[in-house]
């Protein structure tokens, strides 16, 4: 363990970590050093950025409608008619975080109506964050911390009692089931020793005066907001609680998180204040023709130019906001995503023989028989290309996953 260094670009300190849930579930083709970096939620990149011209958040007019909901004593058609709720929010936008609002409501009532039923206490919105952590030292520690904070994301809920403690976590389109245990675990134990504070951007957060209860019963609940369907996803005691969090290794898994020193190009790249010295990713200036200026970093894929050039609004929906319409996939995207499994696949063999010498496919797995002949084609193709194809013993072919435009 040694104190972090912050990238020399960068401002602020790093005396406050931050973790939150969502951080320690595992991504392999993520990069670490990018992740602690998101850890330390006070070193930032100098200046401020341009005002965005449209929200770019999907859940932003979300949790505005819900706020005025479940805080502001307001109704959803009042809420939905005040513009303030839906700031640079474009009609797209704006439709789908009302439709989405009424689906997760609906399943509110419908889950207090249960509880009624069965004689429990009813939850009722709790507007502070739960915040677990220490208190804050009077000297870095080894790491260079003052403050350890552990968050989670969601909307929370509590009896009057404070004997239970409930958070749903809302999915873009279905309820996600996939979260590791040792992410759900995670949330659950920072709503068992959590105490409710304020989290202000920038800023370490401040536990608001008790005394606070300690909860009997925790539940984490996924919904899903295009059809407000949920998912229990743990309802234990806080013994279970306790039991659970130290069988799933989340301390050792926060640890890890907070250490890391490899950068690695990945998604994270887009939203990390350590890229302008990052000497892991490739630089390859005006690949675009686009000038370097100061503004909010994308990332961008064939797919992406394709849903733009059809349509602006639906590539801003679908692209950046992540709405989707339940609409199949295109053929496109199914054929690529096909040709490029079976690639990766052939490329990871050891011998890194040429794909000229190995027989290709007569058919790819989840394709209808319309799509073959194109995507077949598409592997004809690549061998005259194959890197693999004259590979001298001492060289090595490396994916480049990521480009920074500079």
């Amino acid at each position: 363990m040694t104190a972090f260094r912050k990238p020399p670009h960068s401002i602020g300190d790093s005396t406050l970590l931050r973790i939150g849930a969502s951080l320690v579930r595992p991504d392999p083709a993520g990069c670490p050093l990018g992740r602690a970096l998101r850890a330390r939620a006070l070193v930032k990149a100098p200046g401020r950025l341009p005002a965005k011209p449209v929200e770019d958040f999907s859940f932003k007019p979300f949790f505005a409608l819900l706020d005025a909901v479940e805080h502001g004593g307001r109704s959803l058609v009042e809420a939905a008619a005040d513009p303030a709720n839906f700031r640079r929010c474009t009609p797209v936008h704006v439709a789908w975080a009302s439709e989405a609002a009424r689906h997760y409501l609906t399943a509110r009532t419908e889950q207090e109506a249960a509880r009624g039923a069965a004689n429990q206490s009813p939850l009722l919105p709790v507007a502070p964050a739960w915040v677990a952590g220490s208190k804050k030292l009077a000297q870095p520690d080894a790491r260079g911390v003052t403050q350890y904070e552990r968050t989670v994301w969601g909307r929370g809920y509590a009896s009057q009692d404070g004997r239970v403690r409930e958070i749903w976590i809302p999915s873009l389109g279905t309820v996600k089931r996939d979260r590791p245990a040792v992410e759900i675990a995670a949330v659950a134990h920072v709503l068992l020793t959590g105490a409710p504070s304020l989290t202000p951007f920038g800023a370490p957060s401040t536990p608001l005066p008790g005394p606070h209860v300690r909860p009997e019963r925790i539940r984490v609940i996924g919904v899903g907001l295009a059809d407000g369907r949920t998912e229990t996803l743990a309802d234990w005691t806080a013994e279970e609680t306790e039991q659970r969090y130290l069988r799933a290794e989340v301390a050792a898994s926060m640890a890890d998180l907070a250490d890391a020193t490899e950068a690695r190009p990945s998604a994270d790249c887009v939203r990390c204040v350590g890229l302008p010295d990052c000497v892991a990713l490739p630089r390859v200036p005006g690949l675009l023709g686009v000038a370097a200026t100061p503004r909010k970093r994308r990332s961008l894929s064939v797919s992406d130019l394709r849903a733009y050039g059809t349509c602006a609004e639906q590539y801003h929906a679908t692209r950046v906001l992540k709405l989707r319409d339940g609409r199949t996939e295109s053929a496109a995207i199914r054929r690529g995503r096909a040709v490029d499994a079976w690639l990766n696949e052939r490329h990871a063999d050891p011998a890194r023989g040429s794909c000229r010498a190995v027989p290709l496919p007569e058919h790819l797995p989840g394709l209808t028989a319309d799509e073959q002949y194109e995507a077949l084609a598409m592997l004809h193709q690549h061998r005259a290309h194959c890197p693999f194809d004259g590979l001298a013993d001492h060289e090595t072919v490396e994916p480049l996953s990521l480009i920074h435009i500079v």
